[in-house]
């Protein structure tokens, strides 16, 4: 019958099978069998972590020419004694330990240390998810976060920066020049979201302070990884030009403020009559870590949908890859890239293309629809403002 869907035979999918093709039991069995977990290690976990820890050092002891590294030559009964003090995650895959990170707490401080993780599953995001657990264990009783790593190994610095950390100081006491990186635990409270006045003398020198420094940071990744320098001065101008585009009924620009200091930003504007692209979504980087940038997301979701728009498109770079597990948390699906995309086409390789639906109120979608039906002049004085977010 038309509409009903009969069942796959069982001899039919041995043949499928056969052929390559995966039925969606097999899908499913192969994403329960990529599927990560998090938890705390046990004392049986020992080996596996060291053995992991030495394979995870290797290149570490290659880049620094020095295979005598304290984590390269530990030995069992080493680890196994010290291993007590701490509360040590594993992150497994198949009962197999692919990362590692451990911790202790002391007089209110979290002294975080030996992050690894297996070189084939680098990149992947497992290092700030351990991190963000470790962080999460001792959220009741630290109020900071101390570590410390390579002063050359630009890659974990850059993953610890992403997550909120600051260079604090400087070391040549060990085998290898360090630095020491900090974070303080930020309170709900002590942040707040405002709706940006683009009109506003102190809201324009936040927006524009924090867009080009935005800029900025993006641009030194896309070099150091790409070779890729964008024209920061031309897309800065462009921006505020487009100033304009971000207030209601069109679009809006959200500040986070931490005790009188403006410290993250994000928008959207309209593409058309039921889309809207998210843009700007940064976080400074010592306040990372807080889940501040779901915070943002979330209160931007709201008041698109609040806006009347049915779709949020948005485009980020490959690299953001704490930006990216935000979005596909928060619903958004990976699509092709599309027009109205900022990036030149020279740079479209290393962008990534979301888009995620939403659910406008029906009363706010009639009448976000009728204000973008009259001209911007007659609606700057009606005495409209923008939802209450």
């Amino acid at each position: 019958m038309k509409g009903i869907r009969a069942a796959t035979p069982p001899f039919v999918k041995r043949w499928l099978q056969c052929l390559g093709h995966k039925t969606k039991d097999a899908r499913e069995n192969q994403n329960r069998k990529n599927r990560m977990q998090i938890e705390i290690a046990t004392r049986n976990d020992v080996q596996g972590i060291l053995e992991l820890q030495k394979i995870a050092f290797h290149q570490r002891g290659l880049d620094y020419n020095n295979m005598n590294l304290k984590p390269l030559i530990e030995t069992l009964a080493e680890y196994t004694q010290t291993f007590q003090k701490y509360v040590c995650l594993k992150a497994t895959i198949e009962g197999i330990i692919i990362g590692s990170v451990r911790a202790y707490e002391s007089s209110e401080t979290c002294y975080i240390s030996r992050l690894i993780v297996h070189p084939e599953y680098q990149g992947r995001g497992i290092g700030s998810k351990l991190m963000l657990k470790i962080e999460k264990h001792f959220r009741n009783t630290a109020k900071r976060y101390v570590l410390f790593t390579g002063e050359t190994n630009q890659k974990s610095v850059s993953i610890y920066k992403n997550l909120g950390y600051c260079i604090f100081s400087r070391s040549d006491d060990y085998e290898v020049p360090i630095v020491y990186l900090e974070k303080n635990r930020l309170e709900a409270n002590d942040v707040s979201i405002c709706i940006a006045d683009v009109n506003r003398e102190v809201h324009q020198l936040a927006i524009k302070e924090l867009v080009k420094e935005y800029f900025n940071w993006g641009n030194g990744i896309s070099i150091a990884k790409y070779g890729y320098d964008f024209d920061i001065e031309t897309m800065y101008e462009d921006f505020l030009n487009e100033l304009p585009m971000y207030t209601y009924p069109d679009g809006i620009l959200n500040l986070l403020e931490h005790r009188g200091k403006f410290i993250g930003i994000g928008g959207f504007k309209r593409i058309d009559e039921n889309t809207c692209e998210l843009k700007r979504m940064y976080i400074r980087e010592n306040y990372r870590g807080n889940n501040l940038g779901e915070r943002l997301l979330r209160n931007l979701l709201n008041a698109a949908e609040e806006y009347g728009y049915r779709e949020m498109r948005l485009e980020s770079a490959k690299f953001m890859i704490n930006a990216h597990a935000l979005y596909l948390s928060n619903g958004f699906k990976e699509i092709e890239i599309y027009q109205e995309v900022e990036s030149p086409e020279q740079y479209q390789s290393i962008i990534y293309c979301m888009k995620r639906q939403l659910k406008p109120s029906r009363k706010k979608d009639e009448d976000a629809r009728e204000e973008r039906r009259v001209p911007q002049a007659q609606t700057a004085n009606s005495g409209k403002l923008p939802c209450q977010l």
